[in-house]
């Protein structure tokens, strides 16, 4: 099974699979609604790529909006 997984650089949330290989992006940005938006795309993501730890991910996106 191919296993996925969140990434985040700079303002950049990417899906990359076990090579390293990008799937799917999102841009990040400070705000409410945009948060909102970026968690939301977490869990679409989760039903495309079932292997991404999603609590880890939205860990990762707090402290990412958090230093913005």
């Amino acid at each position: 099974m191919q296993r996925y997984r969140i990434e985040f650089a700079d303002d950049l949330m990417m899906v990359l699979d076990q090579d390293n290989n990008g799937h799917d992006a999102h841009v990040v940005a400070p705000g409410r609604e945009a948060v909102y938006a970026a968690k939301m795309k977490i869990n679409e993501w989760k039903t495309r790529y079932p292997t991404i730890d999603t609590v880890r991910a939205k860990r990762e996106l707090n402290r990412l909006v958090a230093k913005m």
